[in-house]
């Protein structure tokens, strides 16, 4: 039994905030491999400022030098709106005998019952909800009961099922965003320990921030 990590995401850009939760992640659960899955466009959102393509190349260098970490591109491959159930159901049929840990924000945690088949995603993955300050989770009564019911504090119990576990996860609080990156390479502000150093140069001459 394999057990894997799931990273969805926009990443535009990704930076040391994602890069540090994640490694928190890996490290208290235990995990076998990592995988980010940068979607083509989130449901509901504008879509990424960069490409696919940059994110995905940007991804590729930020964690070259991980072991057992992963660029999974089948969201930008199939395009359109990227759906975690469909993600989740071909990983489970590609590899059965892998459990799927899926870790999400807080904030989009709470936002789950506006997610395309939300009692299905129960089913097909356990749940890592990263906690950060200001960022707490709150469950509308619409939320899936197993949001709820399948909550638990011990990172153990949750490889004695295969999905549907629940575990608040707090990590190193980052007061960076996205967003905040893409500003300051607007501006032309230093990038220097925000993102992989490997990253700065790519992401200074990518062009795609350089409008507001």
């Amino acid at each position: 039994m394999r057990h894997v990590g799931l990273f969805g995401g926009s990443f535009d850009p990704v930076h040391v905030g994602h890069l540090r939760a994640a490694l928190e992640v890996v490290e208290q659960l235990g995990l076998d491999e990592l995988r980010f899955i940068p979607c083509a466009h989130s449901p509901g959102k504008p879509p990424p400022r960069a490409s696919g393509s940059l994110r995905r190349q940007w991804l590729e260098l930020a964690i070259s030098d991980r072991p057992g970490w992963v660029m999974d591109g089948r969201e930008l491959e199939r395009d359109g709106v990227s759906y975690t159930v469909e993600t989740l159901e071909e990983i489970r049929q590609e590899e059965p005998e892998s459990r799927p840990y899926w870790i999400i924000g807080s904030d989009a945690f709470s936002n789950l019952h506006r997610w395309r088949e939300p009692d299905r995603l129960g089913q097909l993955a356990h749940w890592i909800v990263l906690l950060r300050p200001g960022f707490p989770v709150v469950l509308p009564a619409e939320a899936p009961r197993w949001c709820s019911s399948g909550r638990t504090d011990d990172p153990a119990r949750l490889r004695q099922d295969p999905a549907g576990g629940v575990l608040y996860l707090p990590v190193t609080p980052f007061g960076i965003s996205a967003t905040a990156i893409r500003d300051r390479i607007r501006r032309g502000a230093a990038l220097d320990y925000l993102v992989p150093a490997s990253l700065q140069a790519a992401l200074e001459r990518a062009g795609c921030y350089d409008a507001p």
